[in-house]
């Protein structure tokens, strides 16, 4: 009986403290978690390559002549794939086109291993919309 009590606390004290990391972890903002640069790093990394980003959107809608990012709205999250494992890591930056204050769009790219933005990952994962009387148009 003793022995019972003695392997279930050797057990169930590493587990509860696992617990207890994980939910820390995970109540903690992206830019302040270990393993990695944080927001604030990768938010400078698209800022400095500004210039891909926009010639990627104008390839993918050629009427778009001007993008106006908010560098504010850049965020990090996970996405699914049907699999256990997942998608992966992405980031998510928010915008506007064509200085028009009703349009919208969102630019997606993949996490590489070190954290940083890919590049050649970049995609629309929503349609270039334009919001009028509370429903979005799709611009063409």
């Amino acid at each position: 009986m003793k022995n019972r009590y003695i392997i279930m606390l050797l057990i169930g004290i590493p587990l509860a403290l696992l617990a207890v990391v994980s939910f820390m972890m995970n109540q903690m903002p992206p830019e302040s978690r270990p393993g990695g640069p944080g927001i604030v790093a990768q938010r400078e990394y698209l800022e400095k390559h500004e210039n891909e980003l926009v010639e990627a959107i104008k390839e993918m809608n050629p009427k778009i002549t001007s993008v106006q990012f908010d560098w504010s709205t850049v965020e990090t999250g996970d996405i699914g794939n049907g699999t256990p494992q997942g998608g992966g890591e992405v980031i998510d930056v928010y915008g506007q086109f064509n200085h028009i204050k009703s349009s919208q769009f969102v630019l997606q790219m993949k996490l590489r291993n070190d954290k940083m933005p890919d590049l050649t990952t970049i995609s629309a994962p929503n349609d270039f919309t334009v919001v009028k009387d509370h429903v979005g148009i799709d611009f063409e």
